[in-house]
């Protein structure tokens, strides 16, 4: 038993890992490219700039995050907070990051699981409550 791995423990423990990493670390223009209206595949150095705008724990924290979350049972007080935040404050700048790493499909797909999951454990009620 010592080496057993409490799962729905670790999924959680790595979702709000996740989530604090995408809160404190995505922004708006992060590849800083000089005009926006250029599409990625035309910027010169682009995949440079994606490797410096989203280093691999931040583009593990984009992929992975709605996995790990839709894995916890149950939502406590630090992962509703943590889910506010980044929905009213990064869900745009994740967007931004997805698109980086060419996975906009993927990113559509993530946000109807967390709809589902938020569904079920309630924690949409909480998110759309003014403060």
């Amino acid at each position: 038993s010592r080496f057993q791995v409490d799962v729905p423990v670790q999924e959680k423990r790595l979702g709000h890992r996740c989530l604090k990493l995408m809160v404190n670390s995505l922004s708006q223009n992060m590849a800083e490219m000089e005009d926006e209206t250029v599409r990625n595949v035309d910027v010169v150095d682009f995949e440079e700039r994606v490797k410096k705008a989203v280093p691999g724990e931040l583009r593990y924290a984009c992929l992975y995050w709605a996995s790990h979350m839709v894995a916890t049972e149950s939502v406590e007080e630090e992962c509703l907070s943590l889910l506010r935040e980044f929905t009213r404050g990064k869900l745009l700048n994740w967007m931004e990051a997805m698109s980086l790493l060419g996975e906009v499909p993927r990113a559509i797909l993530m946000m109807r699981d967390m709809h589902a999951w938020g569904v079920s454990v309630k924690w949409l009620d909480y998110a759309v409550i003014d403060e």
